[in-house]
């Protein structure tokens, strides 16, 4: 009872702490917090690493207060100090480890409490998006010097996100911001990527007419929970482009992808082959001219 009652002034402190992290945040009216899934081989060959997936959840800054409430009494409520997906379903290795949460759960406890979690993330945030490219295909598909543009698969990923955002709130949400609201978008310090990824937030910013991308900002790892939620959106994301790319269900029957689209609020675009090909063609012509 008492780390409950002491969790939940943390979640308050944690909030404050967001809107003075995004100087704009109560102005911007709306956070995006993402995560990327996948981006560990560049070649796409190593298990895990086929395809490369940056995604997030999106809600009003009062929703953020309230899930991550909700958020810490589910991890309260099991005993587990922090959520990472790749922690939780390394089910070979996380037994061995004196400290790993999991330790002796039956299958329909890690099933209770990921549905918990995916109840809390899906039910006070509004839409969750995400970009993905197929890695193998990016590797053998775009040229060399358009790949020393990109620098990595993430990058192409991340920019498929920062799009999907951008369509969706011009196509389906269009009166989600009033005029003067702006998004700001939030991730976990990455310095492999974080240099480039700002520099193409900006990018991509100068052609947002709607003037609707706010700020980006990279924070310490473990400082928000809502970073934990976009860890697990990004991971399981990935699983359904995968499955996609594999002419398999993506979103099997009664799977845990299931329940985080069961309000059919998720915007998942991503990149293959054929696709991929006709954006090297015209990055080739433009090169041309």
């Amino acid at each position: 009872m008492n780390l409950v009652r002491f969790r939940r002034r943390d979640a308050l402190r944690e909030f404050r702490d967001i809107a003075n992290l995004l100087r704009e945040a109560f102005l911007m009216g709306l956070t995006i917090y993402a995560d990327e899934s996948g981006t560990h081989d560049e070649a796409g060959l190593q298990p895990g690493a086929e395809v490369a997936t940056v995604g997030g959840f999106l809600a009003r800054t009062e929703h953020w207060e309230r899930f991550t409430e909700k958020w810490i009494e589910v991890l309260d409520q099991y005993h587990v100090p922090a959520f990472h997906m790749t922690e939780f379903v390394n089910e070979r290795r996380g037994p061995k480890k004196a400290d790993w949460p999991y330790k002796g759960w039956s299958r329909g406890k890690r099933d209770r409490f990921i549905s918990a979690l995916i109840e809390v993330a899906r039910d006070n945030t509004i839409i969750g998006i995400c970009g993905s490219v197929s890695v193998k295909d990016y590797d053998e598909v775009v040229p060399s010097w358009l790949k020393n543009e990109t620098q990595h698969p993430y990058h192409f990923s991340l920019q498929n996100f920062f799009d999907n955002v951008l369509n969706t709130l011009r196509e389906s949400l269009p009166l989600l911001l009033l005029p003067w609201e702006h998004i700001a978008f939030s991730f976990e310090q990455q310095e492999e990527f974080e240099k480039k990824a700002i520099e193409l937030f900006h990018l991509i910013k100068k052609r947002d007419t709607h003037n609707r991308m706010g700020s980006i900002a990279f924070v310490p790892k473990g400082k928000f929970r809502a970073h934990e939620a976009a860890d697990l959106f990004a991971y399981r994301m990935r699983k359904v482009i995968t499955r996609k790319l594999a002419g398999k269900e993506p979103f099997a029957p009664g799977s845990w992808d299931e329940q985080l689209n069961a309000r059919k609020s998720l915007v998942v675009g991503y990149f293959f082959r054929s696709n991929l090909e006709a954006i090297v063609a015209e990055a080739v012509r433009n090169r041309r001219h």
